[in-house]
């Protein structure tokens, strides 16, 4: 059994606690004590301060050494605990996904974050984590790389710029980018200086007025914001994609990414859950497409999926996943929409088109002196409308259900994507045949189909004739 060893000082972060729990109560009896009896008495009390300070610290330092670990080629080992030792082992052939971040900061230390997940672990926190030296970060992943090789020989792909950039333009969240916006500007007296910080939001105001031509000066402040936002959301993704490489080497799939803060994911191919195709409307028509997979591990993190092959020709897709995700190859569909399922799939849509113009017609009749805020206001809430209602047309002219070799394929659309999604059979742990009252009229159904992976996740394949989507499931053996 190999020798259990400390692990890297920063992991004593873990074990901080937060400042307003040591230095909210400090500061308020450092206060009352000024306004009660003067500075001097303050200080003649700081030597309690710095007692419960450094407490608080000693406290922090003996629980950092009594967390130790220990890699070998079978088990993963960590003990810690003062007054009670907790020791977990974790099998190393049970890991599903380890994944590695080096922190810019910490690099020229060598350290890395770690975190291995198994299908058994929770879904908000990692099995193993911790922070490790290099060195130790290399054993850990050849110990998960060992196995059985399944490839002739190791696969790599590497993107073009042009893919990566695609990726971070189609996967950018303007709300997270207005979020990380916002903190940027209510720090940015701190930054930059007050009297800098008041010029900037000057010239802000003054980019505004100049580009509104003719716009109310509201509608263009928020269309401005929107795109600000936006931008700091597609640069925030391009730096985490730069760099990007997937390598599959036997059973298991690497993929690197990252420019200052580095990331690595591996990921066993038998504990993929389902590996997608996603397209919007825009990359639909354009011919491109970008591929993602689901795993133990994956789905705890923010972006939900992980991206294995960046945007590309759809062409091209094919011959990419023979090379790197071979078990899941897209297959035909044979059960399709029924006939007449038009207004099925753009019905939401027309709902929010037509939601959109009456309820902006309803306040301009209320506040008729704000009409043409309210103009420009129903115009921004009509092209989102009618963006959805392309992804719906697109969506009732593809999606279907196909079984093959073991696996489903599915096409269809969530909110402004589309979906093509390969699940194992072995991943499918429910399927529901779900009716309205006038499907039920008509013999259709909406197929609604769950995978598991530390959290249900489900998809929705709409208006399928009944009787063909349960003979398809009882090929598949699920339904006799």
């Amino acid at each position: 059994m190999t020798r259990l060893r400390h692990t890297n000082l920063v992991n004593a972060l873990f074990y901080l606690p937060r400042p307003a729990v040591v230095l909210v109560p400090l500061l308020l009896k450092g206060l009352t004590l000024i306004v009660t009896l003067g500075v001097t008495a303050w200080l003649r009390s700081t030597w309690v301060d710095l007692c419960v300070l450094a407490a608080v610290i000693g406290y922090t330092l003996l629980r950092w050494s009594a967390l130790r670990y220990a890699l070998d080629g079978e088990v993963l080992r960590i003990r810690e605990g003062i007054w009670f030792w907790k020791t977990t082992a974790i099998p190393a052939d049970r890991i599903s996904v380890v994944a590695s971040v080096r922190p810019f900061l910490l690099r020229p230390f060598g350290v890395c974050l770690i975190e291995a997940d198994t299908p058994a672990g929770s879904r908000g926190r990692a099995d193993f984590r911790l922070y490790l030296s290099a060195a130790d970060t290399r054993a850990l992943f050849h110990t998960h790389s060992d196995g059985d090789i399944d490839l002739p020989e190791q696969q790599q792909y590497r993107p073009r710029n042009v893919s990566v950039l695609l990726l971070s333009l189609f996967t950018s969240n303007s709300l997270m980018g207005l979020i990380l916006l916002a903190a940027i500007l209510q720090n940015l007296g701190s930054i930059v200086g007050e009297d800098l910080s008041h010029r900037l939001m000057n010239q802000l105001g003054a980019l505004g007025e100049l580009l509104a031509f003719g716009v109310p000066p509201a509608a263009a402040m928020l269309a401005i914001t929107a795109a600000l936002g936006w931008s700091v959301a597609f640069l925030s993704e391009f730096l985490r994609n730069k760099n990007f490489l997937t390598v599959r080497t036997g059973r298991v799939l690497e993929v690197h990414r990252g420019l200052f803060t580095l990331r690595s994911c591996l990921v066993q191919a038998d504990r993929i859950r389902f590996v997608q195709i996603r397209e919007t409307a825009a990359s639909r028509l354009l011919g491109l497409g970008a591929v993602y997979l689901h795993a133990v591990g994956v789905s705890r993190k923010q972006e939900d999926l992980l991206p294995v092959i960046p945007v590309v020709r759809t062409e091209q897709l094919p011959t990419l996943l023979r090379g790197l995700l071979p078990e899941f190859l897209p297959g035909p569909l044979t059960v399709r929409p029924a006939e007449r399922s038009f207004l099925r799939f753009t019905g939401p849509a027309l709902a929010a088109m037509t939601g959109s113009v009456v309820g902006g017609w309803l306040l301009g009749q209320l506040w008729r002196e704000w009409q043409p805020l309210t103009g420009w206001l129903t115009l921004a809430a009509l092209l989102p409308s009618i963006w959805f209602l392309i992804v719906r047309v697109l969506d009732w002219q593809s999606s279907g259900i196909g079984y093959t070799n073991g696996d489903f394929t599915l096409r269809y659309s969530k909110r402004f994507y589309l979906h093509t999604v390969v699940i194992p059979g072995a991943s499918v742990v429910g399927v529901t045949f779900r009716q309205s009252l006038f499907q039920a009229f008509r013999g259709n159904c909406d197929l609604l189909l769950d995978t598991h992976s530390q959290g249900r996740r489900r998809h929705r394949v709409r208006n399928l004739r009944l009787e063909e989507a349960k003979a398809l499931f009882q090929q598949a053996g699920i339904f006799s």
